[in-house]
């Protein structure tokens, strides 16, 4: 890099020296005081605040949250032998009185902080290196012995508060790393070989935080402090800048010395440093592009623009609009236009609070995301459109073609339609080169590749070779090439995936696509792991190349041919005279312009969206006079076969003819829809009807795309997936999907083998969730004749690595209830409230026992059975229902067992026992409406029952409302 008109531009500067005005920590701490409440602060990630995860209660750090923050907070106690003990207290109630458990916070077997311990836990209490911060070194009482004389501190990502030890995971994830000797193996401060001697000891020291305090004022002095402190310790001794950023301090300091720092002055504040360190970062990007160039305009922008950081007055942002416009014109003028991109490395952090993230951030500075064609903004919205695991920004990559430090991607089970991009716009029309480094990487479950792909305009670039991939699944709105690149068994190696990209009007859009599709990259199951479709990509690059006909030509060829396959197939036959139009309207040949060529391929473009929206609008027309038709055979003695039959007739006209228009067709597949109903009650007699149930067994797997998974994918085809009470589309966070089962082998009594798990057919359904929310899947039908009907199905609850894993699992139709256990299984603590007010409560008296576990019948799915009734209201709901609250009423989070609640279901049977409606147990009408309900005496609606006065709500088939008050002891 050329920088040999900085001398000239300081001499001009007239520099002088200017004293540093002293930058103090802000006073948060005190020496901690018996019985008074606390949250710690730590020394060396002092912006993020204590919290608790919600799965384990382990302290961690995370950004301001008063909210987060309450679930750290405890009392300090001097235990009077120059030890403490710190402790949280909870309030419960029972039976009128009030009670307080009280749990000691000290070192679990996993070596994290956590509030879990039942017996006292001591801690010596030092000095620590920073005025009002301390060191806590543990002593007796913790859960891992081995812990004991070793300080409490941050792991080296810088969140977990641990004890490292080196029979634990975590060792030898020290902060700061370890010293070790000459065979690169750490050292210890003993011969046990526990404790690393670090070579920071900064993360070691913790201030006690009086939480009665205005921490949200604190807050922002600590955020303030960082940034001027970081200017201070990175930018100060830099020669060529030094000056300006003393003036950004100084300028801040006048706000940061006042007593109290308002919301105001904060804002204040940052915007002086924002200015400036948003002009120096363009200024060291202007002198990239540069590199060795000479270009005597350009150069003097980059001084005019040092010149301006360093003066005091200057108009900060006028000077970085002037030196874009300098960077923008130079950089068209030499090929390179990356710098006309934004964060194009990632190195961008202000979007995740300037912290890299394993969680689930908002987009990167800079980028649009669009999860299933929807734009998201923030966190939440990520997060609400299914990606619950990791999107966002870090430090986990490598690879030659990575750039800078950081790079962005995102983990999830089932990665639904995905897009991270931005636009450049008044650009030269032409051709282009969109480069990016990529991860797509196997691990040792297989591969995790489907449609992961750079793209710029209406070009992209998949990541491996044409014949890995099922064409007919990928976008036809793009014109695809293959980069021929190897799924290499990494989460880390970034390989450079290069895509030509043609701007036609001035603009280029371009970043990365994705989504779950297991079957486009010719898979037949999902990644047992989880994450198909996830990547890492990093290091974005523009180059403007010399224009060819033949790039806009390519693009003219794909869309023409695109659009003369959809011309064979069945569309509404206005939307076909249309095709015919634009493709006869719509010629290029050798002598054809540029911009003739663009006019061309955009009009066959837009009318490709519109005719293959048509045509696919008309397969599911034929998809369901097709399914009408099957029916028909079905049921042909059924009472509305003869009318239903003419509806098909009419179907088939129109189909044939294409005359309906798109709202015309989704109608007759509601009709159609309906219809099949009609036919299937009309036919019911005594007997097995399981004909009714959609999907009984789950072999149909076109809601996943056609295969198996052991992700998250959306509900089983002709069932309706609840969660917490809402539809919901699939479960996120761990498995929810139909798939084969696992590979068993069990000799029954009979000597008979069972070697695979699902009882009718290849195929089951079942979820996994560390945290398992109330799950409903069901199935309602209307017309069904009165009567006694039974429900069956073969449903799996395991005693595995985690334990029992029973809670609520039961089947259901109607209002009444099977649960999977033993009446012992099940406690007044977690009995579901739809098991409470049944019609009729009966138990499977299945065993998910100690003994069990590791002998494959724990992994056979066992029968339950329901008997029921049908009212003269005709409705039927049938289904399955489960939570994660055991029989001490207590989800994982709570101190449950990981994954309680889960599942794996087959094989649903129904049969129509009897015209007679039995008594007590006939259907409620309404549903969801109908639902019982559990109320706390406050008033607040529960899940299940609790511990003190319960008040449920029943309503009863005849629309009245039964209330009864249950008192748990």
């Amino acid at each position: 890099m050329r920088r040999f008109y900085t001398k000239l531009v300081l001499s001009a500067l007239c520099l002088s020296a200017m004293p540093a005005m002293a930058i103090d920590f802000p006073s948060v701490g005190e020496a901690p005081q018996n019985g008074k409440y606390y949250t710690l602060m730590s020394r060396s990630n002092p912006t993020n605040y204590m919290t608790r995860t919600s799965w384990d209660g382990a302290f961690y750090l995370m950004p301001f949250n008063m909210d987060d923050i309450k679930k750290a907070v405890f009392k300090a106690v001097d235990n009077g032998d120059n030890t403490w003990s710190f402790v949280i207290e909870q309030q419960v109630s029972e039976e009128g009185q009030v009670f307080t458990d009280t749990y000691y916070i000290g070192i679990n077997g996993g070596d994290n902080l956590n509030a879990n311990l039942s017996a006292q836990a001591n801690w010596y209490i030092e000095e620590g290196d920073y005025p009002g911060f301390y060191k806590l070194k543990a002593g007796n009482g913790q859960g891992n012995s081995q812990t004991e004389g070793g300080y409490l501190h941050l792991n080296a990502g810088n969140q977990y508060a641990i004890i490292n030890e080196s029979g634990n995971s975590w060792y030898p994830d020290y902060y700061g790393d370890v010293e070790k000797d000459e065979y690169d193996m750490p050292l210890t401060i003993n011969d046990d070989g526990i404790f690393p001697i670090p070579l920071t000891t900064i993360s070691q020291n913790w201030a006690f935080v009086d939480t009665t305090l205005n921490l949200t004022a604190y807050n922002r002095k600590i955020q303030l402090y960082t940034i001027l402190q970081g200017i201070e310790d990175n930018n100060l001794a830099d020669e060529t800048f030094g000056t300006g950023f003393q003036n950004a301090i100084d300028a801040a300091l006048t706000y940061y010395q006042k007593a109290e720092l308002t919301a105001e002055d904060f804002d204040a504040a940052k915007a002086i440093t924002d200015a400036y360190n948003a002009l120096h970062k363009e200024i060291l990007a202007a002198q990239a592009l540069l590199g060795e160039n000479s270009n005597t305009t350009f150069e003097d922008a980059i001084a005019s623009a040092i010149t301006a950081f360093n003066a005091k007055g200057t108009n900060l942002a006028e000077a970085l609009n002037t030196l874009k416009a300098a960077e923008e014109a130079f950089a068209k003028g030499s090929g390179d236009l990356t710098v006309l991109g934004q964060n194009m490395s990632f190195e961008d952090l202000s979007s995740q609070g300037g912290n890299q993230t394993s969680g689930v951030a908002a987009p990167p500075t800079g980028w649009n995301v669009y999860i299933k064609g929807q734009q998201v903004t923030t966190a939440e919205e990520v997060q609400a459109a299914g990606i619950t695991a990791w999107h966002g920004i870090n430090n986990d990559s490598e690879g030659e073609t990575k750039d800078g430090d950081m790079s962005f991607g995102l983990w999830t089970n089932g990665v639904p339609e995905y897009e991270i991009s931005q636009t450049i716009s008044g650009l030269d029309n032409g051709t282009y080169i969109v480069k990016a480094a990529l991860m797509v990487g196997a691990n040792g479950n297989g591969s995790r590749r489907t449609t992961q792909r750079i793209f710029g305009n209406l070009n992209s670039t998949y990541f491996a070779s044409n014949y890995e991939y099922d064409e007919t699944r990928l976008d036809q709105n793009e014109v695809y090439t293959f980069a021929g690149l190897e799924e290499p068994v990494t989460d880390r190696l970034m390989q450079d995936v290069s895509c030509e990209a043609f701007v036609y009007d001035g603009k280029l859009t371009f970043g990365l696509r994705t989504n779950g599709d297991i079957a486009a990259a010719l898979r037949d199951t999902g990644n047992g792991a989880g994450g198909d479709g996830w990547f890492k990509v990093d290091n974005f690059r523009i180059e403007k190349v010399e224009f060819s006909p033949d790039h806009a030509i390519a693009i003219y060829v794909h869309f023409a041919n695109a659009l003369e396959a959809l011309a064979n197939e069945q569309m509404q036959d206005s939307i076909y005279n249309e095709v015919e139009n634009v493709l006869k309207q719509n010629k290029v040949d050798d002598s054809s312009t540029q911009q003739q060529i663009t006019t061309a391929f955009l009009a066959l473009k837009d009318m490709y969206a519109k005719a293959s929206h048509s045509v696919e609008l008309y397969k599911k027309l034929y998809d369901a006079y097709d399914k009408g038709m099957n029916n028909v055979m079905l049921y042909q003695n059924s009472a509305s076969v003869y009318e239903f039959s003419d509806l098909l007739m009419e179907v088939e006209d129109i189909y044939k003819w294409g005359t309906a228009n798109e709202e015309q067709v989704l109608a007759l597949i509601q009709q159609i829809e309906e219809g099949i109903e009609q036919l299937k009650a009309t036919a019911i007699n005594l007997g097995d009807v399981t004909f009714i149930i959609k999907n009984p067994s789950f072999e149909d797997l076109s809601n996943q795309g056609g295969t198996p998974s052991d992700g998250a994918v959306n509900a089983p085809k002709g069932w309706t997936l609840y969660v917490d009470g809402q539809e919901a589309a699939t479960l996120n966070g761990g498995w929810c999907a139909i798939n084969k089962g696992d590979a068993i082998s069990v000799i029954l009594e009979n000597s008979e083998e069972v070697n695979k798990q699902p009882t009718d057919g290849d195929h089951l359904w079942g979820i996994w969730n560390s945290n398992m929310p109330e799950i409903e899947l069901s199935q309602t039908f209307s017309h069904i004749p009165p009567g006694t009907y039974t429900l069956q199905a073969d449903v799996m609850v395991q005693y595995n690595w985690a334990g029992d894993n029973t809670t609520t699992q039961r089947i259901f139709a109607n209002n009444c209830v099977q649960m999977w256990g033993t009446a012992e299984a099940y406690s007044e603590l977690n009995l579901p409230a739809d098991a409470v007010s049944a019609g009729e409560l009966t138990y499977a008296d299945h065993v998910c026992a100690a003994d069990l576990y590791g002998n494959a019948n724990a992994d056979l799915l066992h029968p339950m059975s329901v008997t029921f009734g049908v009212g003269t209201d005709s409705i039927m709901t049938i289904g399955f229902r489960t939570n994660g609250i055991n029989i001490d009423g207590q989800t994982f989070a709570e101190g449950g067992r990981d994954g309680q609640g889960w599942f794996k279901i087959d094989n649903f049977r129904l049969s129509y026992d009897s015209v007679e409606i039995p008594a007590g147990i006939e259907a409620i009408s309404e549903k969801r409406n109908g639902s019982s309900e559990i109320f706390g005496i406050s008033g607040i609606r529960q899940n299940s029952l609790r511990q003190g006065i319960n008040i449920v709500r029943m309503p009863q088939a005849d629309g009245t409302l039964k209330v009864r008050k249950i008192i748990i002891k």
